[in-house]
């Protein structure tokens, strides 16, 4: 893992929840969804990004959480 993904995460985890919450509607599931787009992103262990910047790893992030609760 990226130290620089780690470090966004931990830093922004707030943010993260707030968003998971909106992509969701406030559904009781949404820090669930968070807890497991943050394990699929440990587990897969390296990220291919353009850039490591902030808007890139949220970004990415909001694609996981969005693909994983509409599938």
């Amino acid at each position: 893992m990226n130290p620089r993904v780690t470090e966004f995460i931990n830093d922004n985890f707030r943010e993260l929840q707030q968003i998971s919450r909106r992509i969701t509607q406030g559904h009781q599931l949404s820090d669930d969804l968070l807890q497991e787009v943050v394990l699929q992103i440990y587990e897969k262990g390296s990220l291919k990004l353009r850039g490591y910047d902030d808007d890139s790893i949220k970004y990415y992030l909001i694609a996981v959480m969005k693909l994983n609760w509409f599938s």
